[in-house]
């Protein structure tokens, strides 16, 4: 699943340096991500993880617009202890993924909107509790090699080459494989979900110096 994310990313790299009528830049993003996963039991975006990866994009017109992007991201829940006032136990999971998102684009002055796919695939997975880590047989979610996701987000532009990131991640089909009961746990626990809000910095190291196509021929 890992190589056909690198062979579609750079297959449609290939495209888009080839495109006569399009504009072409390159840069990366890196940041972090508050994340949770609906469905384990737990609330709060409680767990940070990393982002960091290269992208591409065109502008297909003066307004519009559309970027692929190859990223690194971790993800999962952490439901932290609280002994002040009697909690001892805790919850962590952690997940990592590489992630192939697609985003279409409107440009707003300095702000670009957009909304789109990820297709993500699953690097390692890990869950602990108090004690330290928990074994396969023991943990009370079993995840799925592969994640769809859906993406809303928001650009701004600092300069030429810098932009700050915000969006917000879903994950549009359970990333658990079932739903079960686990009596130790005291529910039904399964179907569940990654939320992630993310937050990076963009840096453009290749800019095209073609124009966009005109929004009155497009």
């Amino acid at each position: 699943m890992i190589r056909v994310l690198f062979i579609a990313f750079f297959i449609s790299l290939s495209f888009i340096g080839q495109s006569q009528s399009t504009r072409f830049n390159a840069g990366i993003r890196a940041g972090v991500a508050g994340t949770q996963i609906a469905g384990d039991g737990y609330k709060g975006f409680n767990k940070a993880g990393v982002i960091a990866g290269p992208y591409v994009s065109t502008q297909f017109s003066d307004k519009f617009g559309g970027k692929l992007e190859m990223l690194y991201i971790q993800k999962g829940s952490w439901d932290p202890a609280d002994p002040e006032n009697g909690k001892f136990e805790s919850y962590r999971i952690n997940l990592s993924y590489i992630e192939l998102p697609l985003m279409a684009t409107y440009k707003l002055g300095k702000f670009d909107w957009e909304t789109g796919v990820s297709f993500g695939t699953l690097l390692s997975s890990s869950q602990e509790d108090e004690n330290g880590p928990i074994s396969e047989q023991m943990a009370f979610l079993e995840f799925k090699d592969f994640e769809l996701a859906v993406n809303l987000g928001l650009t701004y532009s600092l300069s030429d080459r810098f932009a700050v990131n915000v969006r917000y991640s879903r994950s549009f089909l359970p990333i658990a494989n079932e739903v079960i009961f686990r009596p130790r746990f005291g529910g039904f626990f399964g179907g569940s979900y990654n939320t992630v809000a993310q937050f990076t910095i963009n840096y453009e190291f290749l800019k095209s110096d073609r124009a966009p196509v005109d929004s009155a021929t497009y």
